[in-house]
């Protein structure tokens, strides 16, 4: 968990104000679990999974498609969009 400042994660400040949560998923290898740990998380604090976003930091990963299905089938939310690849300028 993040931390907002040295005292207090912001995933505390996140359940006082009872906020939906947009989950990105950096699509890459072990993001699999990695996400469903996340959703996992986010339910046990009892907030609102409203949807999750597949960013792709890998232009190279062979297995793109079958990483955003598994998850698709996976995870208990809707996927919002996928953000494509883009290079650092």
């Amino acid at each position: 968990r993040n931390l907002m400042n040295d005292l207090r994660p912001l995933s505390e400040w996140v359940v006082q104000e009872q906020l939906p949560v947009l989950m990105v998923v950096g699509i890459q290898e072990g993001c699999i679990n990695h996400a469903i740990l996340t959703a996992q998380a986010i339910a046990s604090d009892g907030l609102p999974l409203i949807g999750w976003v597949a960013n792709r930091i890998n232009p190279g990963l062979a297995h793109y498609a079958e990483i955003i299905d598994v998850l698709g089938k996976k995870l208990p939310a809707p996927l919002i969009g996928e953000l494509p690849y883009l290079p650092r300028a």
